[in-house]
């Protein structure tokens, strides 16, 4: 299903994942700022407790908010692990009351632009978001 760019943005998680930990970006990381620029809503800057470019995640806080939308940076040179992370998350208890997971918009997002600013790609980046956010152009 194709959308229009003037459809509303899902209430999105951006999710920073490596083997030992899981953190949230907000709208200071370089992410979160493209998700902004956008239009995109992301779950981590409703909050304005939360502080800094990426904070720890809390399933309360996550299952609360039910994002619609779940894109995940890879950190560091870990093949196959997206596809790990979202088979976890589908079997999990709390992950499993997610509409972003019960619906399957659990998305990648390729690190090499968006764990940090991918300098000349950065239309790349937003187009690639774009994309996942409103649906590609048709």
């Amino acid at each position: 299903m194709h959308h229009s760019r003037n459809k509303t943005a899902p209430r999105a998680l951006i999710l920073f994942a490596s083997p030992n930990s899981q953190n949230m970006a907000t709208g200071e990381s370089f992410a979160g700022d493209i998700m902004k620029r956008l239009g995109g809503i992301n779950i981590a800057d409703v909050d304005s407790t939360i502080h800094g470019p990426y904070v720890p995640i809390s399933m309360e806080y996550i299952i609360r908010k039910n994002p619609e939308a779940i894109f995940i940076v890879n950190k560091g040179p870990y093949k196959g692990h997206f596809d790990k992370v979202v088979s976890d998350m589908e079997k999990d208890e709390l992950w499993g009351q997610v509409a972003a997971v019960k619906n399957k918009q659990v998305y990648n997002l390729p690190d090499t632009l968006f764990s940090s600013n991918p300098g000349s790609q950065v239309g790349e980046a937003m187009e690639f978001m774009a994309n996942l956010l409103y649906g590609e152009e048709s």
